[in-house]
């Protein structure tokens, strides 16, 4: 687990699924900063259901995000997402011991996968459910973050703490979005990055939707890819968010 500040924690997924729920519903990412219910439905988005929103004394503190000049944008480390077939499908904002830790995972999925794995709270086994975003384009966009805010570093090596404002400035400088929306008008985005739909609304996937005008899909609990034995292969798992089942939102 990387700290920053050391409280923090930015919750490293599991790199496989055993079939078992590894997180205990107190640990992990800002689980133990969410403790209530919303008094009103949520709003500008496609979901049914209360969001759980933070509770504003219990919210991480101290954690500021860092403002990026033009400079800093352009020298974000990124790494290219591509398939075996050599197709790129998104952008990993890992630093390179971790995306060297992933980048055969994904470099091995099935982009014609029409499901992921959901971890429904106190069930020890997965479910089943359709990728939303099945059949449309999907541009991905891996890194470590939580419900508002992502970790992204310069090459030199330096750690940035992005917003959602950040991180669409960061994705439009992608020549491959920017190519693959000219392609697919409907070209939808998927956040692999842990709780980035939790607080619906509020959260990061929302404001990246409103920033960028495209459709976001966000797990509200922690995501990994990893080989699944729900789904027999390679595969996306969102577990459990409080006593939420892991799901994909869609904003």
């Amino acid at each position: 687990v990387d700290a920053d500040p050391s409280w923090t924690q930015w919750k490293e997924s599991q790199p496989t699924e055993s079939g078992v729920n590894p997180f205990g519903k107190s640990s992990g990412g800002l689980r133990k900063f969410f403790t209530r219910k919303p008094d009103a439905p949520v709003i500008d988005n496609h979901n049914v259901g209360l969001p759980t929103p933070p509770a504003a004394l219990d919210s991480p503190r101290d954690v500021p995000v860092d403002s990026l000049s033009d400079r800093d944008v352009e020298k974000i480390l990124t790494h290219r997402i591509v398939t075996r077939d050599h197709r790129i499908i998104g952008v990993s904002l890992h630093d390179d011991n971790d995306w060297s830790r992933r980048e055969n995972i994904w470099s091995g999925y099935d982009l014609g996968q029409q499901a992921y794995a959901s971890y429904p709270y106190a069930q020890l086994m997965a479910q089943i459910r359709p990728l939303p975003w099945a059949g449309h384009g999907a541009f991905y966009v891996t890194m470590h973050g939580e419900f508002d805010k992502a970790k992204a570093y310069l090459n030199s090596g330096k750690k940035k703490i992005v917003d959602s404002f950040g991180l669409a400035r960061i994705i439009e400088t992608r020549s491959d979005f920017r190519r693959m929306r000219r392609e697919n008008p409907d070209l939808q985005v998927v956040l692999v990055i842990c709780e980035s739909g939790l607080t619906r609304e509020r959260s990061m996937a929302q404001q990246l939707a409103n920033l960028l005008g495209v459709t976001v899909h966000a797990p509200n609990g922690e995501v990994a890819l990893a080989p699944s034995q729900t789904l027999g292969s390679t595969g996306l798992t969102v577990y459990s968010q409080g006593t939420e089942a892991g799901t994909f939102l869609t904003f």
